[in-house]
């Protein structure tokens, strides 16, 4: 295990009274003390098994030297060997595109790593090279740690310019709802539902917070504005903000209830007044 920016330890399971020994630098067989001592992120690799830092130290033991773009690999079935050899097969290098590393994912027969702006394949060659570093995607950084997964045989994150991509052999981006409701609407609140089913269709989009109007679109519902718009006036404002006319939560609970036939108390959190646009 790796403390983010710090040391990585080890713990041996496989101990007589493992729950009594903890985890250190130093474990009996998984020693770890030549070990860079700060790296943003550990990971070993599934076949070749080598220990890879990322964004971690140029010099080991100094952690003045840590970047947080470069990798340093250890020794094939060696966790704590990182010097270069003509007989081993430890060694680093340094990404080129971005300001930091975000993560790194074990995929089919390659690791996957993402910095804040692209996507790279890392994978084992052998000697005299050990591994290959290819650079499969600009403009697709990843936007936290935890917000990548690899799923058969696919590598899914959502990037930090926005949206969400997949690496299946090249880097594509993945059209999605929840995509749009998080990218397009710039964090507003609102609600957009395009529902097209059996010939029947809605489009509804409503502010829920300041203003409260909604406009409703579809063939099986009473379409048009419902809501006022709000005062513009400085006295009629609430909290510096809009004043609502309608309560979002009428609308949610509406949509909820008459379209996908649910119970909205739970979502809403109570039970509020519902439009008539669309019919029970």
């Amino acid at each position: 295990a790796t403390i983010f920016d710090g040391k990585t330890f080890t713990w041996n399971a496989g101990a007589a009274t493992p729950r009594t020994v903890r985890a250190s630098t130093s474990t009996t067989g998984f020693s770890t003390s030549a070990n860079p001592t700060a790296t943003r992120m550990t990971l070993v690799s599934d076949r070749d098994r080598h220990l890879f830092h990322f964004g971690t130290e140029t010099t080991i033991g100094d952690v003045t030297t840590q970047d947080p773009m470069f990798v340093r690999f250890s020794n094939q079935e060696d966790l704590n060997t990182y010097a270069p050899t003509a007989t081993n097969t430890a060694g680093s290098f340094r990404l080129d595109t971005g300001n930091r590393i975000i993560a790194a994912i074990q995929g089919k027969d390659y690791v996957f790593c993402l910095t804040d702006q692209a996507a790279y394949v890392i994978q084992f060659v052998g000697p005299p090279f050990t591994f290959s570093i290819r650079k499969v995607g600009s403009n697709c950084g990843l936007i936290g740690k935890h917000a990548l997964v690899y799923a058969d045989g696919v590598v899914y994150w959502m990037a930090d310019s926005g949206g969400f991509f997949v690496y299946d052999g090249t880097v594509k981006s993945l059209p999605c709802s929840v995509e749009d409701f998080v990218f397009t609407t710039n964090n507003t609140g609102d609600l957009y539902i395009n529902q097209l089913a059996d010939d029947k269709d809605i489009i509804l989009r409503s502010d829920d917070g300041s203003g409260g109007v909604a406009f409703v679109i579809g063939g099986d519902v009473k379409g048009g504005l419902y809501g006022q718009y709000p005062s513009l006036k400085e006295a009629d404002q609430l909290e510096g903000d809009l004043h609502y006319n309608n309560d979002f939560r009428s609308t949610y609970s509406t949509v909820v209830e008459r379209w996908f036939g649910l119970d909205s108390v739970p979502i809403v959190n109570g039970t509020f007044e519902q439009f008539d646009f669309i019919d029970k």
